[in-house]
């Protein structure tokens, strides 16, 4: 069977945000238009939790210009200016058939239905191949360049920025999925959607509204009631603790034949034989009236406020169907935020084994500092001993010479002496020569070995600090980082 695509209503509308002096562009060319009537049978779009996984989109600084922007009214009034228009035509992409309008501004939009009778709505401005609002049956998403700006309730309400960040996956994955269904439409074969059908579908689409409202009322009204009922048992009960538990005891007055045959109170006369007061001894035989006590009448409980029955609503296949949806939405955030959670532990644990590196680096640097200044020490200590064994050598060619100059033997003996410390002084300066020729080398080894163990030290720092950037995250990636 045959019937005419789309759509409930369009909650959302294209915005408009070309100048005012630009002239009306020209519509893309796409493919000639069939005159067919659209089929809507089973072509569903699938939800944002079906569609293919996509890179999430970046959330754009809380101090960016188009946040302040209000998406929402300027959807709203491009809405008014798409009216109750049939689209342009339909085509198909994969199993779903998505509508398309195109106003002569050269903005454009697309609608896609979904599962359980939902809609979910793509707008474009004059030669963008990315959205800048795309909305479905929950949420509504701005963006501006490619990155997520603001996320509305479906009432039009703005979120913070924590739940914003939080849809960042479903953000991603719409601008995916609208940039396919661009690349499609300029391919497709159209599909004419008739004038009249359209009409009697907007017809449908609105009394599903009103019944869905009226729906909506009467569980309102049921909540409500049962609102009611709840105040006014607690106001009975705190009511029934003020007066101790049960209403106050009723006291009865006695009747005027109780209290004794006093006549007419109103004829006084006969008190004017108490006119002798002196006589005082009359007294004692006076009865007083009796008195009867004040009957007092127990109290009678007061019995419970009946609750009228509260009759079980029937279940509607749709508030079924919008109540499993919203399970599923539960448990995608749950499913984010675990995602989130896993991702701020990895990043958590990169670091630590950066971290790890670099100290483990700096300890292999230290250790080489090390190395190199022991090799320098014992190189310093080298040159000390072979000084010391010089200089000894000097003062025993010292000592003999002395020892040749005072001996007493012949001139021949004296020369041949003299020629012999005078050998061992030679034999002394080369050595003391050599000997500072080694220290002198010992100590440019020495700096040496300490200029390159400053200089590993410092290509050692400079590497971990270009690890700790590149570690860092973007701020436009972090909510709330532009305020700080």
């Amino acid at each position: 069977m045959l019937r005419p695509v789309l759509l409930l209503s369009a909650a959302l509308s294209a915005l408009t945000l070309a100048a005012c002096n630009q002239q009306p562009a020209q519509k893309a060319d796409v493919p000639k238009t069939e005159g067919v009537v659209v089929a809507e049978a089973d072509d569903v779009a699938p939800t944002v939790e079906d569609l293919p996984a996509a890179a999430p989109a970046a959330l754009a600084p809380a101090a960016a210009p188009a946040v302040k922007r209000d998406y929402w009214s300027d959807v709203q009034q491009v809405d008014r200016d798409y009216g109750d228009d049939a689209p342009d035509y339909a085509y198909d992409y994969g199993d779903a058939e998505p509508a398309y309008w195109e106003e002569e501004d050269g903005s454009y939009r697309y609608l896609e239905r979904l599962q359980g009778g939902g809609e979910r709505w793509y707008y474009y401005r004059q030669g963008d191949d990315s959205p800048y609002f795309v909305r479905d049956p929950d949420y509504g998403y701005a963006y501006d360049g490619g990155q997520l700006v603001v996320l509305y309730d479906s009432g039009g309400r703005r979120l913070d920025r924590d739940a914003a960040y939080g849809r960042r996956d479903y953000a991603g994955r719409y601008l995916a999925r609208a940039r396919d269904l661009r690349r499609a439409q300029t391919q497709a074969k159209r599909k004419q959607v008739a004038a009249a059908d359209w009409r009697r579908r907007e017809q449908q689409a609105e009394a599903a509204r009103r019944e869905a409202q009226a729906r909506q009322d009467r569980i309102d009204d049921r909540r409500d009631d049962r609102r009611d009922d709840r105040r006014d048992d607690r106001r009975d009960r705190i009511e029934d603790r003020q007066n101790g538990g049960a209403p106050p005891p009723v006291i009865v007055p006695p009747r005027p034949d109780d209290r004794g045959d006093r006549g007419d109170r109103g004829d006084r006369g006969d008190r004017g034989d108490r006119g002798d007061r002196g006589d005082r001894g009359g007294r004692g035989d006076r009865t007083p009236p009796a008195v009867t006590p004040p009957v007092v009448t127990p109290p009678t409980p007061r019995p419970p406020t009946p609750k009228p029955p509260v009759a079980k609503p029937a279940v509607d296949p749709r508030v079924a169907a919008e109540a499993r949806n919203a399970e599923a939405r539960k448990a995608a955030e749950a499913r984010n935020a675990a995602t989130r959670q896993a991702a701020v532990a990895k990043q958590a644990e990169a670091k630590a084994q950066r971290e790890a590196a670099a100290a483990a680096q700096g300890k292999q640097a230290a250790e080489a500092r090390n190395l190199e200044a022991r090799k320098a020490a014992e190189a310093r200590n080298a040159a000390t001993r072979q000084a010391a064994v010089a200089k000894q050598a000097e003062a025993k060619a010292q000592r003999d010479a002395a020892a040749a100059a005072q001996s007493k033997q012949t001139a021949e003996a004296r020369n041949a002496e003299a020629r012999k410390a005078a050998e061992a002084r030679n034999a002394a300066t080369r050595q003391a020569a050599v000997a500072k020729q080694a220290e002198a080398k010992a100590q440019r080894d020495a700096a040496q070995a300490e200029a390159r163990a400053k200089a590993a030290e410092q290509k050692a720092a400079a590497g971990k600090a270009a690890r700790d950037q590149k570690a860092v995250p973007k701020t436009e990636d972090r909510p709330g980082a532009a305020q700080q």
